[in-house]
């Protein structure tokens, strides 16, 4: 098997953890320890109950969303409330999105405080629904364009196409919104002169173009998809696990949720024993399940500290996002652009990949939890160390729903 050194760096995985009952600390402990330079931020002015308690210009997020602005800020070189002006609301708006049919769903974008949000023809009625019914603040366009699933479609078709004659790595990604809708494929820089290349990529990708009615545009780079990672909370063998998981099929059955890429499968995680494992076929997704121990719906999101998980789904572009590794522990940014897709061994093609605005990962990392305040947004995939992204598997239930799982929220 050709690993390349252009796509998904090799990380030693690093898990969430959420299998035992573990002493989570309190909101106000959490809160005296968390910003001691801001003395808005004090474990009296940090309201456990939820934002309609928090000061004035910390309204609209709550105390776990706080404490995340909080390191996002930092990161941004932007004040809290700068950071709490920009994303108040985005959670009540990628709600309303994961509300609706993958199928309706062109692009969401949140951008400086308010959503923006494309859906097919004949869905913008549905879409005001629930953004009115989770007290969203977007605009809502309907436009002719593929929704998600066909765009997804689209990009598996172009990597076929492009590695007809031989496997080379290929990343993709879908300018859906542009004035041309346009597939720009990433090959490795060392592929440009090579034979396979001699024998017409860029023919390929005009093929491509042609029978699927869309732009394509080859690209190369160094590094284009970054370096396998290997690797949420506590330690999963090689990675880190990343979301509990609950069988939707077997009562009271639960596993733990790590990166497909992730193949030493250990005998146990967080002390309770692993007796099988699922993996996704498209997704960089694999669910160890577990014969013993108490599953609980949390994740470690900086040591020594854990996280329930009420909501999970695919952030929107734009929303703030957050990960703990094993390997670089906790660190936020922003989704740069979302339903990426990846091909970086032969056989394997990876979709649903939302990539980061900066990057933290390392070995180590993979498969460890992406969170925001209260909902799971994924698990590590991978980074792009000359490009400066990391990549994260979405949590959306379209991505393991058919394993006959669903990501654990009580």
């Amino acid at each position: 098997m050709r690993r390349s050194p252009l796509l998904f760096i090799a990380l030693a995985a690093v898990c969430a953890s959420a299998t035992l009952v573990v002493p989570v600390p309190s909101e106000r402990a959490i809160a005296e320890t968390l910003l001691p330079d801001d003395p808005a931020l004090t474990a009296s002015a940090i309201s456990p109950a939820g934002p309609a308690n928090q000061p004035s210009r910390y309204a609209g997020v709550t105390t776990t969303e706080l404490e995340d602005l909080s390191v996002l800020a930092s990161s941004l070189s932007i004040g809290l409330e700068e950071a709490v002006q920009r994303f108040a609301g985005v959670t009540q708006f990628n709600t309303a999105v994961n509300s609706l049919p993958a199928t309706a769903v062109v692009h969401a974008e949140w951008q400086q405080g308010s959503g923006s949000l494309h859906v097919r023809p004949g869905q913008a009625g549905a879409a005001r629904d629930a953004l009115e019914a989770a007290g969203a603040d977007a605009s809502v366009s309907a436009v002719d364009l593929p929704n998600v699933v066909e765009q997804e479609e689209l990009q598996q078709a172009v990597i076929e196409r492009l590695q007809r004659d031989a496997f080379v790595p290929v990343s993709t990604h879908f300018d859906v919104l542009a004035s041309t809708p346009t597939i720009y494929a990433q090959l490795p820089l060392s592929e440009r002169g090579s034979s396979w290349n001699a024998r017409g990529v860029q023919s390929d990708a005009a093929d491509a173009a042609s029978e699927l009615g869309v732009a394509v545009e080859v690209t190369y780079a160094e590094e284009p998809v970054g370096e396998l990672a290997a690797s949420g909370g506590m330690p999963h063998a090689d990675c880190t696990g990343g979301l509990i998981m609950r069988s939707t099929s077997v009562t009271g059955t639960y596993g733990i949720m790590t990166a497909h890429h992730c193949t030493t499968v250990p005998s146990s995680y967080d002390g309770a024993a692993i007796g099988g494992t699922s993996i996704s076929t498209n997704r960089d997704i694999r669910i160890n399940r577990f014969t013993s121990g108490t599953a609980v719906n949390q994740i470690r999101n900086n040591w020594g500290t854990y996280r329930t998980i009420t909501y999970s789904g695919n952030p929107a572009n734009g929303s703030p996002v957050c990960k703990f590794g094993v390997k670089t522990g906790q660190s936020c940014s922003t989704v740069a652009s979302s339903g990426n897709c990846s091909s970086f061994f032969p056989g394997y093609t990876f979709c649903a990949l939302h990539r980061t605005a900066t990057r933290y990962v390392e070995k180590g990392d993979s498969g460890g939890p992406w969170y925001y305040g209260n909902t799971g947004w994924g698990i590590t995939s991978g980074t792009n160390k000359l490009a400066g992204y990391d990549f994260f598997t979405g949590a959306g239930a379209a991505n393991f729903n058919y394993l006959s799982y669903a990501v654990k929220w009580n």
